[in-house]
């Protein structure tokens, strides 16, 4: 069976891939729709939309957030855009109920709230919430850097990984008729908000990225300068810390960082990439306690895997190598989780794989 995929880049334009189910084999199709920079997609079956953050290239309000609706035959249809409150928009989170979708701004420390219509069209009621702080990393933690968002498994809180103040900060979706604009410190309109609800606190110089929840409810936190994973058990909002665990192979000493972390389609194994000893760590979970085992790692034979996702199947994981310029297919081993080259081909600095599933 034949998949379709769509890819981020750095440059001008959404690509368009597919997958093989039964041979693993990627083909490019091509360029699906322009939109410059768009680093992160989130596709939702729900709307029959993708959602891309990427750049307007207007320096007074430099990020955006559009939708794409989605035809039958995979083919992009620009619907609408809103301002992400900042630059450079690098993560899109949405609940599906009631439907809200939060986008996290690298530059300008800000998040930004939008609500979603019954078709999943992008409103023009967002909430900026605005991030304070720094950390010790003498050039990547002068100021925040919101890089992720992840709703909890009760769906009572949003969770944004700071990389430039070393924390999660919690933020409850919450209903506000007027919301003060120097406490947003960015316009924001009727309708809903983020209001603080409090933070995690992590290693100095660790950087949080992003955030993926199991199906039992234990958070796992990939930190992009302290390269390790970070496990949390989740109870009522706390996330209480219970392992922290490298992600990078045993000998390595040279420059890297974490980028993505994701779970396996039947829970028991963790993936985390690493851009620099350019690997994949694989981890098996214990389903009792949560923890995670010794890491093995797969060789992605290119440059700076940004992004990976794993098809609907379990059998196949795709990855972006965002310095390469190359898109490469791994079979996964159903017993250990570990992945075999498939097939490969070459796009412009891809930085995102998103199926249409």
């Amino acid at each position: 069976m034949m998949v379709p995929f769509y890819l981020g880049a750095q440059g001008p334009t959404i690509y368009s891939g597919e997958l093989d189910q039964v041979s693993g084999r990627i083909t490019l199709l091509g360029e699906s729709a322009d939109l410059t920079h768009a680093t992160w997609l989130h596709y939702s079956s729900a709307h029959h939309s993708l959602y891309a953050g990427g750049a307007t290239g207007d320096e007074a309000d430099p990020g955006v957030i559009v939708r794409f609706s989605v035809s039958e035959a995979g083919e992009l249809s620009r619907q609408e855009a809103v301002s992400s409150g900042g630059a450079n928009p690098c993560h899109i989170a949405i609940a599906s109920e009631p439907g809200h979708l939060v986008a996290s701004n690298y530059t300008g420390g800000t998040v930004a709230l939008v609500q979603l219509g019954p078709r999943g069209e992008l409103t023009k009621q967002a909430f900026y919430a605005e991030h304070v702080g720094s950390s010790i990393h003498p050039t990547r933690q002068q100021e925040p850097h919101p890089h992720g968002a992840a709703f909890s498994p009760d769906g009572r809180f949003v969770y944004v990984c700071d990389l430039g103040t070393d924390q999660i900060v919690r933020y409850v979706v919450a209903g506000s008729t007027s919301v003060d604009p120097e406490r947003a410190g960015h316009n924001s309109h009727a309708g809903t908000s983020l209001e603080l609800s409090g933070s995690v606190s992590v290693a100095p110089g660790s950087g949080p990225r992003h955030l993926a929840f199991s199906r039992d409810g234990r958070g796992y936190l990939v930190n992009e300068l302290s390269n390790t994973v970070m496990v949390y058990d989740y109870d009522g909002g706390e996330l209480r810390l219970t392992q922290t665990i490298t992600t990078l192979p045993s000998g390595f000493s040279g420059e890297s960082t974490a980028a993505e972390i994701q779970f396996h389609p039947n829970g028991r194994f963790l993936y985390a990439s690493n851009r620099g000893s350019d690997s994949i760590a694989v981890y098996t979970r214990d389903e009792a306690s949560g923890l995670l085992g010794s890491p093995q790692w797969i060789d992605v034979q290119g440059s700076a895997p940004r992004h990976f996702t794993i098809d609907s199947t379990g059998r196949w994981m795709v990855v972006a190598l965002q310095n390469s310029s190359e898109v490469r297919s791994f079979a996964i081993d159903e017993k250990t989780g570990m992945g075999r080259p498939g097939s490969v081909f070459s796009a412009p600095e891809p930085t995102c794989v998103e199926f249409l599933a």
